[in-house]
Formats: structure tokens, C-alpha cells, sequence
């Protein structure tokens, strides 16, 4: 049977626009296919391939396809994909959610699109689900995928401690872990009672329609997950009275620390803040709570319940003393009496210990109001809790030994800058500023905590689950660079970086393992203290310059070239200059104090000098004679902007010959080892290549770069003679030692010699200067050459002329025999012999 399952595109386009497509279909049973260009026309849907599959079952059919879906005959930037689920003979399916429900099944369309399922678990825990597809043919697919549901550990219930009977009084209820962190995803039902009986609730935040107040005490929650993992409630209970609530989602129940009795009484505090019951704010240490930023107005109330109508109203009015005091919560240590309540400092109080009171004088106005201004400044930071009481008169209005009490829920305050000091840092402004240190070299960073007044606030990191202090980095340089993350981290707080005890102090030890310039910035170390966000301070400016500890040398293989390559066998005469198939070319990496590689170490942080001037070539091969460089050629540096870490250093037309012994030896194979001086690879910031880690600058040695075959040579010159009426040829040769003796350099297709390079002299008999010229020039041939001629002299003018081939003149000194040029004679005219001469044998050379 066939089917044809149709996959749409929706481009933005009038239905007359033509749309160009490239599609790749991947037909999900390891088959695909492309089809170009396929057209789109006036809403025209195309059928745009065909498959058949061999066997029953699903396939996810995915097609991509490069459009122009705007119109500009370009490929849109983003591809377009669609795909479907394909059921080729019979395929039903079903979901197993693990939970005891009854699967999801159905039976698929030849078509259709891939099963999405949405299930809501009533309980937490871990379930099982199981997909199972089967075909007609009884083949079965099955997956299993582990679902995790959210659930708690426990539960927390947080209040301020203190009720009014004619108000209902706030209560978070928190779904907690092992770890006493928010469960964000928690889903379940809470069911809530108190120890007495006595209550109502109320809703203060959440999802209305999942409360439901029962009296008596009860009532219940729902959280469907959109709470993140706490609900406030409000508890209104008219009996003075200590109560306990308890609370259970079948699974889980409160913590026994997380769990504080909630004490009632007709009479007492509230703190509010902008009118609202503990509406507190984070404030920042050291400033004002009515001063901007977080500014909030801060009262403290006092009221007490009608007997006669059960409603609130004011307890206190005009000017009041009232006892204040503030408890720390977290830290649970005080630094002192650092809080100052309408400019009045209040004692400090250690978490739990018993409550010391100062007497603050305080305006409540009149009985229309309840409220009294109480503006905070907190020298310090950290967790608090405020406590009020006031001790009522009797009916003759003396003291009467009862307190009207109240406390506050939490206030955080949290630090308003951190100062950060490197010491020791010249602050470079680029790639040519000062030293700091070396990449992974440990440096100092000092931190002091400030609250708004400048003032040191010494509880910083010394709170329950300590906070620290983290430090945000911006690469300043190179542009483009690495922006490797500080290793290393901040002492506890405590102590200064001359370690001594700084409260509010603490002193860091970090290494930046990489080369340029930063930026530090220093912020919350988990970004959030105590629960109240995060805090910046002020940057450190420009860190650095860091750079390069050391250097590494990593060459390439340098095949050396020999001097002559026309003839059948290349080789190069000993004291020619011979130079590279493959020039030398050295990577150049730099390296941090722990050998890390430092891919910083590039543009213009680059520094150490392409120049290599100091290099020198040495022998390797089996002969004593030591090879010398000729000719310094060019260096270059490239692939220094890429920030890989490394560059190369090519050396390109050096040119290096051996010295010629005075004695001959025979043929060898000639190799050489590149020399580079400490100097080479010493930085203009002192990072040098140190092969044995001494800490000083080594040499270093490229060995055994090979080869050329080398041939101790002469060149020769014939004597010649004939008739003064013909011109005379004179013959060359070159020749090279084999061993035993010389003979013909029949390889030898590259000398070059010209008449310019000859000299004459000794004219003898009737020959005279100019009576004669030597003319030619050539290239010898297999050692040979005989394009020099001498011009006849004419008749009369026989006699014979010296001729010597100056070779230093044309660059062939290295064909010098004993450091002598070659020498021969021409002679015009007939020689009968010498009377005298009983017997004469021509010299040769």
C-alpha cells in the first residue's frame, strides 16, 4: 500500500511568491536522500521524494531543507526542519507511567506525529515509565525512561515567635531537602494543625483556589509547583497561648529545628516595614534604612486587642521608652553594639543567648495611630532579629512586672563594596607596560568587606554556611585573546595578606596561567548573601602585565640541498656552499611556570625576536672539518596572531659550506647540526628555552640535518700547442678525490667558467702581449669543458704565453688545490726540442 505523508514549511511569503529549496531526508531507517531545488509555486506543495521501507515498524522521518524564505535568492541563514512519525504496518502504542495509572494507548496513523504525553504524579519519588510500540508482525519496541518527581525531605516553618490575638500572624512553610535548601519543585498536599486546637488561617501568598481553612486549627495546601517551594499563610489565633504547628504531606513533616513555637498574647510589637508585618528588604551595612537604595519605612507598632470588640488598637501613644535589642542570627556571634536605632545604639545579642535590653525613647503619636518611626543603620552585616518589650503599669500605674513583647522576623544586611588591593601591581596599559608576574605565578589579592560609611564589617565570612568572596574577570589583552579562569582561591576571612587578624580581611592566592592583561572584579562568592542577592565592588583596574615563564623549541625536519643537481649525481665539492631542500622552521611556544602552553603568547604579546642572530652550524657528519655559515639568509615569524599558543621562526637562504682541508680526503656524507645561541631564545621579558629546568638560558641544538654529498675537488687546465697560423682550444676539467686518487667528476654539470676569469702572462719568444686573446665561456659537461680558444698570433710570432684561472674571482675557490689557482701553458709555432736536453716529459697537473 502506499501513503503519502506530507511534511509543510511555512515561509512568511504571498502565495504567488516561488520559493527555491535543497531538502535532505533522512528516512530514519539508515537511508537518506537530497533533492535540489525543488520548487514551491503559488501555494504548490510538491511531492518531493519517495522511499519504500523493508520492514514494519516506526520511523522518524526528519527533513531539512535550505531555503530562501525571504526572498533574495540566497539561502536563508537557518535551515528549516520538520518531521513525522511514519507507521509502516500496523503500529499501536502505549506509555506506562510507573505510577499505577492506566497506560496511555493508541493505535498510530499511517502518519502522525510522535506521541507527547503530559502526566502529573500525585506523589514524589522515582517511577519507571515504558513506551512500547508493536507492529503487525509482532516486532517489539520498548524504551524505559527513570522519572525523578520532586518531593521533601522535610519541612520548615519560619515566623517572628510573637502573635496579637486580633491579628492573624505570618507563616512561611518551606519544602526543604537533606541539605535544608528550597525544594523549588515540590508538588504535594500539606496538611496543617495546631498543638491547642485554637485557629484559623488565611492565605497570604499562593494559589487561592488550593487553600482551605478548616477552623479549629486545620487547614490545607496544594502545591502544584508554581510556589517554588513556600507558601505564606496567616495564623490568627484570639487565645493567648503558646502554640506548635505541625504539619505532614503524608511523606514528609517538619524539622524539629525548623520548627519554633508560635506564643499569642493580647498585647505586643510588630515591625513593619512599608505597613507590611516584617515586609522586610535587604539592606546594605553601614547606611540609613530610609536612605535609598532599598530605603523602606521602618516602624515599630504597638498595639493590643479591644476587649470588647476583639479588634487591634494602639497601646502606646506619645513618647515611649522602649526596650530594643537586636539578636544575631547568622553569624551567630555579635561584633559588638553595631546597630543604632534612631541614632541610639542597641545591645547586641548573641544567637540564642538571653535577651539585654537598651532603652530607645520613641514617638507613637496618638491613639490613632499604633506606629512608631524606627530608622536602622547596621554597621555591619549578617542575619538579625529585632526584640521590643515594655513593661506595663498597673492600675496605679506603676510597674507591673508584665512586658507587652514583640520580635521581628529577619533582616539581612549585606555588605556595600568589597576593596580589592594587589599589591606589587604595575597596572600595564598595554603589551608594553611594566611586569607583574609570570603566567601561573602565585600573587596576593587582599579583600576588605566595607559597609556604605567605609567602615570595615567584621561578620563578613563568618557566617553558618560561610560566605566567601569570588572574583569576575575581564580580559583586557590582547583582544581576541584567552581568558583563561584564575586558578587558586581566598583564605577564610579572618586575616590579612601580612597575616595578621583582620576581621572583614581575607587574602587570596591566585595564579592567571596565561599572558596579557586583566580586570578583577570582586562579588559574592555564591552570588547571593544569605539569600539577598549578590554584591559587587569596585574593580581592581588594569592587572598585569603577565607573561611568559619560559620557552619551548620544536623544530621541523630541514633536508639540506647539495650545491650541484644537474647531473646524474647531486653532491657539492668540500668548501662550496650548499643550502636547504626544506628550510629549518622552528615552533616557538611559550610556556606558564607549570608548563602549560601559553596561547596568549601572540601579536603583540608576542616577544621574543624572529632575528636569530646568533646562529651557527656544526658538524655531524664522520669527518673532522667543520662547516661554517656562508651566507645568512632571511628570518620571518608568522602564525603569531591566531592565539593558538605558538609560532613558527623560518630560516629561508642560509647558505653553509665546509672548510677544505689542505690534505684531500674521500667522498662523505655531509651533515650539520643548527646551533642557536641562549640569546635566540631569550625574550625581551627574560623567558628563555631552558632544556634541563636549571632555571638558566641553554643553547639549543638542531642535530643531524642531512644531507650532501660531499667531493674534495680541483679544477685542472691542460697545457696546449699548435701552429701560430691555427688557434688553439684549452681544455678543463674538474676532478674530485676519490679515495686513492683523483679522477674525472663526470657528474659534474654546474661549473661555469668565463674568459674574464683568466689572466696571461710570460709572454715568451716572438709571441708579445696582444699578439693573442683567449675568448669563450661555458658550463662544463660531465666534468669537461673546451669552449676556451686562443686566437692565432700569425706568422713569425711563435712562442708561448702562461695562463692561469684567478678562482676566487669567479666564485670557484673551493676548486683551488692547496690553496693554488690552476696554471698552464699555450705554445705557437714548432718546437724542435732544446740541444742540450738529453730527455723531457711535459708537466701535468
Amino acid at each position: 500500500m502506499i501513503w503519502r505523508c506530507w511534511l509543510i514549511f511555512s515561509c512568511s511569503l504571498l502565495l504567488s511568491s516561488t520559493v527555491f529549496a535543497d531538502y535532505t531526508i533522512d528516512y530514519g531507517d539508515g537511508t537518506s536522500e537530497t533533492i535540489s531545488a525543488a520548487l514551491w509555486t503559488g501555494g504548490s506543495y510538491p511531492a518531493i521524494g519517495t522511499h519504500s521501507y523493508t520492514n514494519n515498524g516506526l520511523y522518524l522521518v526528519t527533513i531539512s531543507g535550505e531555503t530562501d524564505c525571504d526572498g533574495d535568492s540566497l539561502a536563508d541563514a537557518t535551515p528549516l526542519t520538520s518531521n513525522i512519525l511514519v507507521n509502516v504496518g500496523g503500529v499501536t502504542q502505549s506509555l506506562d507511567y510507573g505510577d499505577g495509572t492506566a497506560p496511555l494507548t493508541s493505535a498510530l496513523s499511517p502518519c502522525a506525529t510522535p506521541l507527547t504525553p503530559s502526566h502529573s504524579y500525585a506523589t514524589p519519588g522515582s517511577y519507571l515509565t515504558t513506551y512500547r510500540a508493536l507492529d503487525d508482525d509482532g516486532n517489539l519496541i520498548t524504551e524505559t525512561i527513570q522519572i525523578e518527581v520532586a518531593g521533601a525531605d522535610h519541612f520548615s516553618i519560619s515566623h517572628d515567635g510573637s502573635g496579637i490575638n486580633c491579628q492573624a500572624e505570618p507563616v512561611t512553610l518551606a519544602a526543604h531537602d537533606a541539605s535544608h535548601q528550597v525544594v523549588t519543585g515540590y508538588t504535594g498536599t500539606l496538611n496543617l494543625t495546631t498543638s491547642t486546637g485554637n485557629g484559623d488561617w488565611s492565605l497570604v501568598t499562593g494559589v487561592g483556589g488550593n487553600f482551605t481553612n478548616s477552623g479549629n486549627g486545620q487547614s490545607s495546601y496544594v502545591f502544584d509547583g508554581s510556589e517554588n517551594g513556600l507558601v505564606v499563610l496567616g495564623l490568627k489565633d484570639t487565645v493567648a497561648e503558646s502554640v506548635d504547628i505541625n504539619l505532614t504531606d503524608s511523606s514528609a513533616v517538619e524539622a524539629a529545628t525548623e520548627d519554633p513555637a508560635l506564643a499569642f498574647a493580647a498585647t505586643g510589637f510588630n515591625f513593619l516595614a512599608d505597613g507590611v508585618v516584617n515586609g522586610f528588604v535587604a539592606q546594605t551595612a553601614g547606611k540609613a534604612s530610609n536612605v535609598a537604595l532599598g530605603a523602606q519605612n521602618i516602624e515599630l507598632q504597638a498595639i493590643t486587642t479591644s476587649d470588647s470588640t476583639g479588634a487591634c488598637e494602639a497601646a502606646l501613644v506619645g513618647a515611649t521608652a522602649v526596650d530594643l535589642a537586636f539578636e544575631c542570627i547568622d553569624p551567630l556571634a555579635c561584633n559588638g553594639d553595631l546597630l543604632k536605632i534612631n541614632s541610639v545604639s542597641v545591645i547586641g545579642n548573641n544567637a540564642s543567648a538571653s535577651i539585654v535590653y537598651s532603652g530607645v525613647m520613641l514617638d507613637f503619636g496618638n491613639s490613632a495611630d499604633s506606629t512608631a518611626a524606627t530608622i536602622l543603620n547596621y554597621a555591619d552585616v549578617g542575619k538579625i532579629r529585632l526584640h521590643a518589650r515594655y513593661q506595663l503599669p498597673d492600675s496605679d500605674g506603676n510597674p507591673s512586672g508584665i512586658f507587652m513583647a514583640g520580635s521581628s522576623g529577619d533582616l539581612i544586611f549585606k555588605p556595600a563594596t568589597f576593596e580589592l588591593t594587589l599589591y606589587g601591581n604595575p597596572a600595564a596599559a598595554d603589551s608594553s607596560g611594566g611586569l607583574f608576574k609570570k603566567a601561573g605565578e602565585t600573587f596576593n589579592v587582599q579583600i576588605v568587606v566595607r559597609g556604605a560609611d567605609g567602615a570595615v564589617t567584621p561578620n563578613y565570612g563568618q557566617e553558618i554556611s560561610v560566605e566567601t568572596v569570588g572574583l569576575l574577570q575581564t580580559l583586557i589583552a590582547p583582544a581576541g585573546g584567552v581568558n583563561l579562569a584564575l586558578s587558586g582561591s581566598f583564605n577564610g576571612f579572618g586575616t590579612d595578606c601580612f597575616s595578621s587578624a583582620a576581621p572583614g580581611y581575607a587574602c587570596g592566592q591566585f595564579g592567571w596561567d596565561e599572558v596579557g592583561i586583566l580586570e578583577l572584579t570582586p562579588e559574592i562568592g555564591d552570588q547571593d548573601y544569605l539569600g539577598a542577592g549578590n554584591v559587587t565592588g569596585s574593580s581592581s583596574g588594569h592587572v598585569g602585565r603577565f607573561y611568559a615563564a619560559k620557552l619551548s623549541v620544536t623544530p621541523n625536519s630541514p633536508m639540506l640541498s647539495d650545491a650541484c643537481t644537474s647531473g646524474a649525481n647531486n653532491h657539492t665539492y668540500v668548501g662550496q656552499d650548499f643550502s636547504f631542500l626544506i628550510d629549518p622552521k622552528l615552533t616557538i611556544r611559550a610556556l606558564g611556570v607549570g608548563g602549560d602552553i601559553l596561547s596568549n603568547y601572540d601579536d603583540q604579546f608576542w616577544k621574543l625576536s624572529a632575528a636569530l642572530s646568533g646562529r651557527s652550524y656544526s658538524n655531524a657528519s664522520a669527518v673532522s672539518i667543520a662547516p661554517s655559515l656562508t651566507t645568512a639568509g632571511a628570518t620571518s615569524l608568522s602564525g603569531q596572531g591566531d592565539f593558538n599558543g605558538s609560532a613558527d621562526i623560518n630560516i629561508v637562504a642560509d647558505r653553509i659550506a665546509f672548510g677544505k682541508p689542505v690534505t684531500a680526503i674521500g667522498p662523505f656524507e655531509g651533515k650539520v647540526n643548527l646551533v642557536l645561541a641562549a640569546t635566540d631564545l631569550t625574550d625581551s621579558d627574560g623567558a628563555f628555552y631552558d632544556a634541563d629546568n636549571d632555571g638558566n638560558p641553554d643553547p639549543y641544538t638542531l642535530n643531524d640535518i642531512g644531507s650532501t654529498t660531499q667531493r674534495y675537488g680541483r679544477l685542472v687546465l691542460q697545457n696546449t700547442y699548435g701552429p701560430e697560423l691555427l688557434g688553439l682550444s684549452l681544455p678543463l676539467s674538474t676532478e674530485y678525490y676519490a679515495g686513492a686518487n683523483y679522477i674525472i667528476n663526470a657528474d659534474d654539470d654546474c661549473t661555469s667558467y668565463d674568459v674574464v676569469d683568466f689572466v696571461l702572462s710570460n709572454y715568451q719568444g716572438n709571441l708579445t702581449d696582444g699578439a693573442t686573446t683567449l675568448a669563450g665561456m661555458g658550463v662544463l659537461v660531465g666534468g669537461l669543458g673546451s669552449n676556451l680558444t686562443f686566437s692565432a698570433p700569425g706568422a713569425g710570432k711563435d712562442g708561448s704565453v702562461d695562463y692561469l684561472f684567478d678562482l676566487d674571482a669567479a666564485g670557484l675557490s673551493w676548486l683551488k688545490e692547496s690553496g693554488a689557482n690552476p696554471t698552464g701553458k699555450a705554445t705557437f709555432g714548432i718546437f724542435k726540442g732544446n740541444e742540450r736536453l738529453i730527455y723531457m716529459r711535459e708537466s701535468y697537473q
